[in-house]
């Protein structure tokens, strides 16, 4: 897990995502210390003992309290509850803040973690990609060509890397494309184009369940009876309802001391402060808020990636206005074999994992690096159109077909990626195992 670094802010993931686990995990690791520090460090509970007893008899208090669990009573309340009032009053969180915390902390960087696993695996390397495309756009103009180049290729690799299927004329293609039609298991895969896709949503989605196991884990530990316990404290505190009413986070607590005198027992209540609920009291209600603002968020970015890569004119706009930019195409774009090719470059061979690669670029690095490596992406797929409009030239008579279809294109792009000599090979830094 070395190359997981924490903090890494270039990575094929938006906002959300760097909310959900960057932001989130340093509040809860910054939160840790601060709450191990006050019980570790300072004086976490201090008890009002009877005046004769000595100093150790003090401490021994302290500590026994400390570690046993106390229990809260109405601060006006003149009576003390029987033994099984104060078993229902007791505290038994305050010495695990810091633990809960840490582990929580852990969890919130989990999803990131099996993102990164996971696109690795599949072939893709988005966090790679857009890693390289970060560095190419802080270089000089010369190098910079070069490697957009090179970045390009990577992308047209891994796009081609999916096996073309439809070019073989057979009974089991032909199931293969009902399958792929019809049952819905089969719409989102490699094969199919939307692998990252469905890995990126399903990635979401497990954040979104992240956060409410944290509300839950919360709401569980302090005890509380409603996940939306941060709301509650908060109206309490603006309507000037204080712990010793709300009995939520109370600084003063009682404690009952064993001590054996002469062969018997005597239990002896004492009164303590708990300096260290100030503090998780606020760290709590922020984190609350925190993780509902967590939740928006992932569902905002969810729905606005679904709009992204489902909607096709979404797609092609995008496309569209990157290569306009460089006037790859005319602006008026009105010439039916440029909409014909553009629209057959964007559908067939980037599909919804190249839209998405190339959105992802944009999102982290930006649109000028994402007009580069999208021209030169469409220059070699036209290219590759040309030349194969020119191979069935030399065996056909007559005039070539304007138009080829994308298979063929791809096919092409493929045998002038893997041409790539052993130089260039080494340059670029992905390397061939994190292709396919």
């Amino acid at each position: 897990f070395a190359k997981f670094r924490f903090g890494s802010l270039i990575n094929a993931e938006d906002f959300a995502d760097k909310v959900n686990y960057q932001w989130t995990g340093a509040f809860l690791i910054i939160s840790t210390a601060l709450i191990a520090m006050r019980q570790y460090i300072f004086t976490p509970i201090q008890c009002w003992v009877p005046p004769e007893w000595p100093r150790p008899w003090e401490e021994y208090t302290e500590n026994f309290c400390w570690i046993q669990n106390t229990y809260h009573v109405v601060f006006y309340d003149p009576s003390h509850p029987n033994p099984e009032g104060r078993k229902k009053a007791e505290l038994n969180y305050y010495q695990w803040v810091p633990f809960v915390l840490a582990l929580e902390s852990l969890l919130v960087y989990s999803p990131h973690l099996v993102w990164k696993l996971v696109t690795v695996q599949s072939g893709y390397n988005p966090n790679a990609i857009v890693k390289f495309a970060a560095e190419a756009a802080t270089i000089d103009q010369d190098k910079k060509r070069k490697l957009i180049g090179y970045l390009a290729r990577h992308v047209e690799k891994a796009m081609n890397s999916r096996r073309q299927w439809r070019l073989t004329p057979s009974c089991y293609s032909n199931l293969q494309r009902l399958c792929y039609t019809v049952l819905p298991c089969f719409w989102f895969g490699k094969r199919s184009g939307t692998m990252l896709f469905a890995l990126y949503i399903t990635n979401k989605a497990v954040y979104a369940l992240m956060a409410f196991a944290h509300l839950y884990v919360m709401k569980c530990f302090l005890g509380f009876d409603s996940l939306a316990f941060g709301w509650h404290c908060l109206n309490d505190l603006l309507q000037g309802r204080e712990w010793q009413q709300t009995r939520v986070f109370p600084r003063v607590t009682f404690c009952d001391v064993p001590a054996k005198y002469v062969g018997q027992w005597n239990i002896r209540s004492v009164q303590c402060v708990l300096p260290v609920n100030l503090l998780n009291e606020k760290i709590y209600i922020f984190l609350w808020f925190w993780t509902i603002l967590c939740l928006i968020l992932t569902g905002l970015s969810t729905a606005l990636w679904v709009g992204r890569l489902l909607i096709y004119k979404n797609r092609q706009s995008f496309v569209k206005k990157y290569l306009r930019i460089l006037n790859s195409i005319i602006s008026d774009d009105t010439r039916q074999e440029d909409k014909g090719t553009r629209k057959r470059f964007v559908n067939e061979f980037l599909a919804h994992d190249g839209i998405f690669i190339l959105r992802m670029i944009a999102e982290n690095v930006g649109d000028v690096c994402v007009a580069d490596v999208v021209d030169e992406m469409y220059k070699n797929y036209v290219n590759a159109l040309i030349r194969a409009a020119a191979d069935d030239a030399a065996s056909v008579v007559g005039p070539p077909p304007l138009q080829r279809t994308a298979s063929t294109a791809s096919t092409t792009l493929q045998r002038r990626v893997s041409a790539l000599g052993p130089q260039e090979e080494q340059i670029f830094p992905f390397g061939k195992k994190s292709i396919v």
